[in-house]
């Protein structure tokens, strides 16, 4: 499952970099694409899907960052479209808070299929970014630098992601194994009650707010279960959950207080156990005692280590 077929073992993607500047490459400020291996036109249809998505949250500068996968509706004769877009919060060049810098992977769906986005949002993209998209060369103490500040001089123009390289490089070992370990490893006392809430609620999109496992941890748990369609979206470290894909992990409540109607809220409350609050009702979820402190998984990054850009 999630394999390349072999029509399409030759497979590129392409990766588009957002953040603040005077002028992005739509002709607008603020906030948009500053780099794109995309056509122009291509770039466009992209924005149009994606730019609502494309802002971190303001809660912590140099926080981890958060990942947004979503497959997008093609039109008709067109293949369909996945992205895989990491989120930095960051201060704009002149040092200003409530800033992001974003890289967004687009790439068929069958080459950016749900496994293969878990496992890449698991990775250090710095490990397989070109130089000149890496965050190590576009950040500097947590603020986006200038073109003219880079250690790199001149930032090279960026190239297409062959993807065909990036998945036997994502899936031989590092980040897939460890998302597979770390999965593994969250307790059933937490698992089965994620686990219950979907099955009493099969039609709602999920928050789970305050989770003590990364995102995309929860979620490969719970494809493990068979409870996670192939077609599902999620965001991994939001401030809000309206307008957002079907899974949504927050630190603190979201701001829109609001929960929409066909979305379920679930809070980790300091027991372990789980609250559910849905649009018109919030009742505490029936769940066995647990233990206070659950032995999880080891926290993301640590143990996938630091190696050579794919292509070399």
């Amino acid at each position: 499952m999630g394999q390349p077929t072999e029509m399409s073992r030759e497979a590129y993607g392409d990766v588009t970099i957002y953040h603040w500047g005077e002028r992005s490459l739509l002709g607008h400020g603020d906030v948009g694409p500053q780099g794109t291996s995309l056509s122009f036109d291509d770039l466009v249809n992209l924005d149009a899907h994606v730019s609502a998505l494309t802002s971190a949250t303001q809660r912590q500068i140099n926080a981890d960052a958060g990942y947004v996968y979503k497959q997008l509706n093609a039109p008709p004769q067109h293949e369909p479209t996945a992205v895989l877009i990491r989120k930095l919060p960051a201060r704009d060049p002149v040092g200003r808070g409530g800033s992001t810098l974003t890289h967004v992977l687009s790439a068929p769906s069958t080459e950016l299929d749900l496994e293969f986005a878990l496992a890449i949002a698991h990775s250090d993209w710095d490990d397989w970014l070109q130089q000149g998209a890496r965050a190590e060369n576009l950040l500097r103490n947590g603020r986006v630098i200038r073109r003219e500040e880079s250690p790199l001089g001149n930032l090279p123009e960026l190239r297409r992601v062959p993807m065909h390289k990036l998945r036997p490089y994502i899936e031989s070992g590092g980040p897939k194994a460890a998302l597979t370990r770390e999965a593994a490893a969250v307790p059933e006392h937490f698992l089965g009650q994620l686990r219950d809430v979907i099955r009493e609620h099969p039609q709602k999109a999920l928050t789970i707010v305050d989770a003590p496992y990364a995102g995309e941890v929860i979620i490969q748990a719970l494809r493990r279960e068979g409870l996670v369609a192939e077609n599902t979206g999620f965001a991994t470290r939001e401030d809000i959950d309206a307008n957002m894909p079907h899974f949504v992990f927050t630190q603190q409540p979201p701001e829109n207080m609001i929960i929409p109607q066909h979305r379920i809220r679930v809070t980790v409350m300091p027991d372990n156990n789980l609250r559910v609050d849905g649009p018109s009702r919030t009742h505490p979820h029936a769940a066995t005692p647990g233990p206070q402190t659950p032995s999880g998984p080891t926290p993301p990054g640590q143990s996938s280590g630091r190696r050579k850009p794919f292509w070399r």
